[in-house]
């Protein structure tokens, strides 16, 4: 029986193994480091060229989970999927929106809230007046919606919720920073987000704007994080209108229509804390 013939890359790899192994028996034993060398082994991956991708056909645009109660801004993203940002001046509406989301979400997916603005029972309170009060209709509202009050647990939330979900952040400036290394540790958040927006989570992240950039709509606007505009795959500024209603504008759009106007929002008289499209 003849030995099976090693590839370069196996060669490659027990050869730096040996020499691992020789210098930690020379030192003294020590198994972790051996461990760290073996665990970061990666068996090579057979380069194909990109036309075997589309072997079996083209693929359709991106689509996600469709906004029953928002048909216009479905239309013009192709629904719940990626990273999407909300921005807007203080009081407009921009969380009531984000909850509007959430629960639009979850009659078909899991939803993890890291909610650092509103609190819980305010929440709850909120989806009390959209469901006209009815504890039953409130609970069967929330049967998949997980509120936190701290971005700090999202890692274990992660091993038990998981993908596809929905991830909202309220706001994106409120998660915790270290006051010397402020914006740093932010980003760190933001791209730890975005990779997960990349194995299946949607992401919502809520922002403020920059007082600078005044009535400039642009990827720009988002406050502090330069990241953000350029992270997410859909991104929307919110206006104040002359007549009360709040105007969409997208400022980010990956796979359709690139910015502009969408449509304009106003509260519903009943549901208080609900959006409809005018």
């Amino acid at each position: 029986m003849t030995n099976p013939k090693l590839t370069e890359p196996e060669k490659q790899f027990l050869l730096g193994l040996t020499n691992v192994a020789s210098k930690q028996f020379a030192d003294g034993l020590d198994t972790t480091a051996i461990l760290n060398y073996v665990s970061s082994y990666q068996e090579p991956v057979t380069l194909s060229p990109a036309a075997a991708l589309c072997k079996t056909g083209l693929p359709t645009l991106p689509t996600g989970i469709p906004i029953k109660s928002l048909p216009l801004i479905t239309e013009a993203s192709g629904g719940l999927m990626g990273m999407w940002l909300i921005g807007g001046p203080a009081g407009i509406g921009k969380s009531s929106l984000a909850w509007q989301l959430c629960l639009e979400a979850g009659k078909h997916i899991p939803v993890l809230v890291y909610d650092l603005e509103l609190g819980d029972q305010n929440l709850i309170y909120r989806t009390s007046k959209i469901c006209g009060e009815n504890i039953q209709q409130v609970q069967q509202a929330l049967k998949q919606v997980y509120i936190r009050d701290s971005i700090a647990t999202l890692e274990g939330d992660l091993l038990q919720i998981k993908p596809p979900a929905l991830i909202l952040v309220d706001s994106i400036q409120k998660c915790p920073t270290a006051l010397t290394q402020r914006r740093g540790r932010r980003d760190k958040y933001l791209n730890r987000l975005e990779t997960l927006a990349k194995h299946g989570y949607t992401i919502l992240l809520v922002s403020e704007l920059n007082r600078q950039w005044g009535n400039e709509q642009s990827v720009n606007s988002f406050k502090e994080s330069s990241e953000l505009g350029y992270s997410c795959s859909f991104g929307v500024t919110l206006l104040a209108r002359e007549d009360g209603s709040m105007g969409v504008m997208i400022v980010k759009n990956r796979h359709r229509q690139p910015s502009g106007f969408i449509t304009a929002l106003t509260r519903d008289t009943k549901k208080i804390f609900w959006w409809s499209e005018i």
